[in-house]
């Protein structure tokens, strides 16, 4: 009876080590192929992609880069010269006072890469066109998608 009990266990604690090293395993996988993204983009700066927002924060806009899927950041200080940005965390959505620019999730942008730091593995990008050039971006029921 005695031995019923320890080899469960021992199989539970092998299995769960097991587990916590196969997570560990699949981040550092992760965490290289980001890295070799972001060196890829490194000989790249000044060039313009498209991308889609991933990401809204008080501080900015993450963008996916639709061409090597890496995430880069668009400060919010580099979206518009004249405009100051209000986050609405509950929209995710950033919003310019003056010009009523919106930009959400899923927002397609045109970006410049303006700088690659390999070894904080950051992506800082510029805005190069807004997704309505024409003017604020308008958005059926009251500025949001469904």
């Amino acid at each position: 009876a005695t031995r019923d009990r320890v080899a469960p266990t021992g199989l539970e604690e092998a299995a769960a080590a097991c587990s916590t090293r196969e997570r560990a395993a699949e981040a550092a996988e992760r965490e290289l192929l980001n890295w070799k993204k972001i060196a890829f983009l490194r000989d790249r700066v000044g060039e313009s992609f498209d991308g889609v927002v991933t990401g809204v924060a008080s501080f900015g806009l993450f963008v996916q880069l639709t061409e090597s899927l890496v995430e880069g950041l668009l400060r919010v200080d580099r979206l518009g010269e004249r405009d100051r940005f209000e986050h609405d965390e509950s929209r995710h959505e950033l919003r310019a006072r003056g010009s009523g620019a919106v930009f959400t999730l899923g927002d397609r942008v045109r970006v410049r890469l303006a700088r690659v730091d390999l070894a904080l593995r950051r992506v800082d990008l510029t805005l190069e066109a807004r997704p309505d050039a024409s003017g604020p971006r308008r958005r059926g029921r009251r500025g949001g998608r469904r």
